[in-house]
Order: C-alpha cells, then sequence, then structure tokens
C-alpha cells in the first residue's frame, strides 16, 4: 500500500459481526424484493422463450449438444454459422455456459481463437465470461437465498450463517 505524506490513511472496520447482526434483523430492502422480481422475470421469459418458440428450443438443443461433444471444431462450425453475428452468439454462448455450468468452456474459448485470433477471440471469451459472471451475481442476489431457504433441510440455512460469523 502506498503512504503519502500528508494524508491520513484510514482503515475500514473489520468488525462485521454487528452489521451482520443488525442485516438479520431488518426487513429485505427493497432493491432485494427488486433484484428477485427482476431474476424470476429474467428467467420467466428465457424459459417461456425456449418452450414456446420452436426455432429458439431447436438451436438451444443443438447448442447443447455441439457443446456437450467438447468439440472445437463443432462449436467453430456452430458459432461460424451466425455470420456476422458470431461475436454476439459467441458472447452469448459464454453468458449461457456460465448460468449452466456443466457445459465445458474451454471448448468455446478455442473456438473464438480459432474463428477471431487469439486477441480477439480473448477478448471476446473474457466479455462472455465477465458478462456471465454478471448474470449468476444476479440471479444470486435475486433469487439465491429464497431458494436455498425453501429447498434446503431445516436448519441448513441457520447453521450456516451461525458458521460464517466468527470473524472477529
Amino acid at each position: 500500500m502506498n503512504h503519502h505524506p500528508g494524508r491520513q490513511s484510514v482503515a475500514p472496520s473489520l468488525d462485521i459481526s454487528k452489521s451482520i447482526e443488525q442485516a438479520g434483523s431488518r426487513p429485505a430492502p427493497r432493491n432485494a424484493l427488486r433484484s428477485f422480481f427482476a431474476a424470476s422475470a429474467l428467467v420467466a421469459v428465457c424459459i417461456a422463450a425456449y418452450l414456446l418458440v420452436p426455432a429458439i428450443r431447436s438451436e438451444i438443443n443443438r447448442l447443447i449438444f455441439v457443446l456437450s461433444m467438447a468439440d472445437i471444431h463443432a462449436v467453430r462450425g456452430w458459432v461460424e454459422s451466425a455470420g456476422a453475428w458470431a461475436p454476439a452468439i459467441s458472447i452469448f454462448i459464454m453468458v449461457f455456459h456460465a448460468v449452466l455450468a456443466p457445459l465445458p468452456a474451454v471448448a468455446v474459448t478455442f473456438a473464438n481463437a480459432a474463428i477471431f485470433g487469439w486477441a480477439w477471440g480473448a477478448a471476446i471469451s473474457w466479455t462472455g465470461a465477465m458478462l456471465g459472471a454478471v448474470v449468476c451475481y444476479w440471479l444470486a442476489i435475486g433469487l439465491g437465498r429464497s431458494l436455498v431457504e425453501r429447498y434446503a433441510p431445516t436448519g441448513v440455512v441457520a447453521r450456516l450463517d451461525e458458521e460464517s460469523l466468527p470473524l472477529e
């Protein structure tokens, strides 16, 4: 850490146990509810598009098949078939991969390098991976805890909360 003469360094407080206790006693803020409804709406729109639009269902099923093969040439062919939309489709695939974790991203990354060259391929892969992380974070903030509380065995969430408190 750089020290600048004449400036006071202000260290943030590391005692977060009080903040956690206070947060647990307050009702959920409106932003959390908005995030929950926005994430729920996004998931509902994606599911509806998959179920109700045959062309989307067909392409998503084809994409899952191509990615499940983990064959760089197959992924490359699928992405190249998008023509001028190939970079956007490749970014979509990386986001899709982030949300559906069992799919291999390395095949898409190598296919991007083969299609766009190593520099642009790396930039497209990185952009897609970061957008995927943002979508996953948004979904986790909006839906994560409520889904875990609903489907986890009784007491698991409370036990995990208790285990995470000793940061003093």
